[in-house]
């Protein structure tokens, strides 16, 4: 006859049998709090990239992820992401054509969801009156002028009826708001989630957003248009789209400045007018009357295109005679899409002018020396490699 199992024994064997049971209980609620209902337990997102991305950290698209998109946490790609104009959003830089996650720019609602500008409350122009004010979701027609520290414009629309053909090249930035929109005049300002532009891109231009030399200036997610200098002098730009599209009397140009630094990490520059003095970065020496060079450029990550057969993508330093000691030029993993000469999808960048007959051709690379990176660029057609060469000729290898 078998022998039964002791009451001890079987006793033992139900407190796990329950035991069990509690966990299997616990487990299956936890999953669901964290998958059915992120959105109302401490899991606000379950993908990197959807999440605030901090410390130089950027997204890319990557076809392996579970949403196509994966996060580079030192901010430089691993792999190149080709064919990504005319739709930068696919290769998830920013681009006014997504409604939402890591490529919108300009307003969004509480989710990370694009919204209109007319959806804002309306205001006037605004000038700060006090340290760290907020200027927060408005709908602004006219201007805002910084004059004081820490100021911060987040989820605004700044719509200008600009100043057309009065918009030149020798504008001003505080004598003429309808050319510069945005101008922070001293102390400081981040702009976030903002749009800012002319009222239309031609009669109602406007030249751009400006800081002087004594004030910081950042932007991140914000996008820019209607203008032809978009950004003029110091600013920090990161995770926006600008674009030239504005046609006055000022030159088209994504970025202008003068003896003085820009930095800028995973952006969409376009710079779209098309005519001969078409670039999307453009630095001047002395406000063009010449000298040694100490403009300083820092751009990672970004697209940089010149449509309608633009002039040039880079022009470091134009009406310089040298590289001055103080010059800087860093450029990495930045993706040049089509459009402009040589030194765009060509693939050939030298010179103050880029490939144009420009002063002193290769002083640029062969007179910064160890201020000189250049790596990682490529072109958005084919993924071939964009040379800075110091000859001002095509290298035969890299």
């Amino acid at each position: 006859m078998p022998k039964k199992l002791s009451k001890r024994l079987y006793n033992i064997t139900s407190k796990q049998i329950s035991a069990l049971l509690v966990l299997s209980i616990v487990a299956t609620t936890g999953t669901y709090l964290i998958i059915g209902s992120h959105a109302a337990s401490p899991y606000a997102s379950l993908n990197a990239n959807t999440g605030t991305l901090t410390g130089g950290a950027v997204p890319q698209a990557d076809s392996t992820a579970s949403d196509g998109t994966k996060v580079l946490f030192n901010g430089t790609s691993t792999t190149q992401t080709t064919n990504c104009m005319p739709s930068p959003e696919a290769c998830g830089y920013p681009d006014p054509a997504a409604t939402s996650g890591s490529s919108v720019i300009g307003p969004v609602d509480s989710n990370g969801n694009s919204v209109a500008c007319s959806s804002l409350p309306s205001s006037g122009s605004i000038t700060s009156t006090s340290t760290g004010q907020s200027i927060t979701g408005l709908n602004i027609t006219g201007y805002v002028l910084v004059t004081s520290s820490n100021v911060t414009l987040n989820n605004d629309c700044i719509t200008q009826s600009g100043g057309g053909s009065a918009c030149t090249n020798s504008t001003g930035s505080g004598s003429s708001h309808a050319c510069f929109p945005l101008w922070v005049e001293s102390g400081s300002a981040t702009v976030t989630n903002t749009t800012i532009r002319g009222a239309d891109a031609s009669t109602n231009s406007i030249i751009g957003v400006s800081s002087n030399t004594n004030s910081s200036a950042t932007m991140n997610h914000d996008y820019v248009y209607n203008c032809t200098e978009c950004i003029y002098y110091s600013w920090t730009v990161n995770n926006s789209y600008i674009t030239s599209n504005g046609n006055n009397t000022a030159h088209p140009e994504d970025v202008y400045l003068s003896d003085t630094s820009f930095t800028a990490n995973h952006d969409t520059f376009i710079s779209g007018v098309g005519l001969d003095t078409d670039a999307v970065f453009f630095g001047d020496t002395n406000g063009g009357s010449g000298g040694a060079c100490d403009d300083q450029w820092t751009v990672k990550n970004s697209l940089l295109t010149v449509s309608n057969n633009g002039n040039y993508v880079v022009g470091t330093c134009g009406n310089s005679s040298s590289a001055g000691p103080s010059a800087l030029l860093d450029f990495e993993d930045n993706d040049f899409g089509p459009g402009g000469n040589a030194c765009g999808d060509g693939g050939i960048v030298w010179d103050t002018h880029c490939g144009e007959n420009g002063n002193n051709v290769g002083a640029w690379c062969s007179g910064l020396g160890s201020r000189l990176t250049w790596t990682g660029n490529f072109r958005d057609s084919n993924g071939a490699t964009v040379y800075c060469s110091p000859s001002g000729n095509a290298p035969t290898g890299p």
